[in-house]
């Protein structure tokens, strides 16, 4: 990404952080009132009415049974594994997403999803191929259909094969909300070029989020096709993750030599329908396209750039505002104010560029977009200094958190 273009109003906020998070439980009360008055007068009953003590116990341990499968059930809802159309509550969703995450998943040394990235990821490098393996096997296994788009480009080191990963749970709803990043590693002469923030980070934590939402994904398609239909999960809303090939610059970052994997894709799925059923392109699918670059440093600041996502954005205060009441972010602030993302109003209604990056092709088709990148930038950018070593622990597991629960709120997950 480049941030030669000058940024116009540019508000800047008072951030406070505070402590460590605390883990919160589940608490649910589902005792009825003949079992609390069974064990308060648990040993009170004389021997005469024996029989009828046996009965009462009977019944009420038949209803304490019921009971225990009836909190089973709540828990098993709250999880998604569960039925029925009544909306669960985005705040008691946060405490089974905040519970049942994969914590190690993001680890900085150990990691199953982020550690395996923090190599160097050139094009054409064989590390650049372990990492699309280690991406597509990931997703395969979650069942996510995959779209391969490579192609040939000529770049100021000759010609590169690049390939963008398209990753769809849904491929038959026509709405879908967009998350990106891009895998490719800086090239640098001597190499040593790790990319953590750049972008190692921002692509785990969309493999975090496909795996912790997978399953709630699943049942909500279900769901949507058995109760309502094939029509209604056609006109539903899916999530779709890009994993951009080419982003870096192999020498100075121009518009020919930059973005190669956006500017394809973009080309592309202007003219490309979703389906033979259907007149709708793949970029008029799109309800949002959600960028992240450059996260995992601590102390991030970012903008509402675009009033066509300024909803998405104001979304995501929200559910950090939600996080910070429940004490789960490792950042909570102690004021009103948030960490990460404050309401604000989107600075522009136009397709104007603040900063080069992915989204630039996307943005000139009109395509709404919700771009995610600090400002400024960490102080590691471009730097070999962009390593494990960049990175905060704290500030990952918050803002993968955030972004869970962001898309449950935009997809409605708390009703499956």
């Amino acid at each position: 990404m480049n941030d030669s273009i000058p940024l116009v109003n540019i508000k800047n906020y008072k951030r406070n952080r505070a402590g460590e998070a605390e883990e919160r439980l589940l608490r649910d009360e589902g005792s009825s009132s003949n079992i609390r008055y069974m064990e308060r007068n648990r040993g009170n009953f004389k021997n005469s009415t024996g029989f009828l003590k046996k009965i009462f116990y009977g019944i009420s341990f038949s209803i304490l049974g019921i009971g225990s499968v009836f909190l089973l059930m709540v828990v098993i809802r709250l999880l998604g594994f569960g039925g029925g159309t009544g909306e669960m509550s985005i705040e008691n969703y946060v405490d089974v997403v905040g519970r049942y995450s994969k914590n190690s998943n993001l680890n900085i040394k150990n990691g199953d999803l982020l550690t395996p990235l923090l190599v160097e990821r050139v094009v054409g490098s064989e590390n650049h191929k372990k990492v699309q393996e280690f991406i597509v096997n990931h997703f395969t296994g979650l069942q996510w259909e995959m779209e391969k788009d490579t192609f040939e480009d000529n770049t100021p080191l000759g010609l590169k094969t690049f390939t963008n990963y398209i990753f769809t749970k849904n491929p038959v709803a026509e709405k879908r909300i967009v998350l990106a990043a891009h895998y490719d590693s800086k090239y640098f002469e001597n190499g040593g070029f790790i990319g953590a923030t750049d972008s190692a980070v921002p692509c785990a934590i969309l493999m975090d989020i496909a795996e912790n939402l997978n399953f709630a994904l699943e049942n909500q398609q279900k769901r949507i096709e058995s109760k309502e239909g094939k029509e209604a999960l056609r006109k539903s809303t899916t999530i779709q993750m890009i994993f951009f090939d080419g982003e870096e610059a192999f020498q100075d970052w121009t518009n020919t030599d930059s973005i190669y994997g956006a500017k394809h894709l973009a080309n592309k799925w202007e003219y490309e329908t979703l389906n033979s059923s259907t007149t709708i392109t793949k970029l008029q699918s799109i309800d949002v396209f959600v960028l992240l670059d450059l996260l995992g440093a601590a102390k991030p600041t970012f903008t509402n750039y675009y009033k066509s996502s300024e909803k998405y954005f104001n979304s995501l205060a929200e559910v950090e505002t939600i996080l910070n009441k429940q004490n789960m972010l490792s950042t909570s602030s102690v004021s009103k104010y948030n960490s990460y993302f404050m309401k604000s109003e989107g600075l522009v209604s136009t397709t104007k560029l603040f900063i080069d990056d992915d989204h630039k092709p996307f943005l000139r088709k009109n395509v709404p977009i919700l771009h995610l990148i600090p400002y400024p930038f960490p102080d590691v950018w471009h730097k070999l200094d962009d390593n494990a070593d960049a990175l905060d622990q704290d500030t990952i597991k918050d803002l993968a958190i955030i972004l869970k629960l962001f898309i449950v709120k935009q997809l409605q997950l708390n009703m499956y």
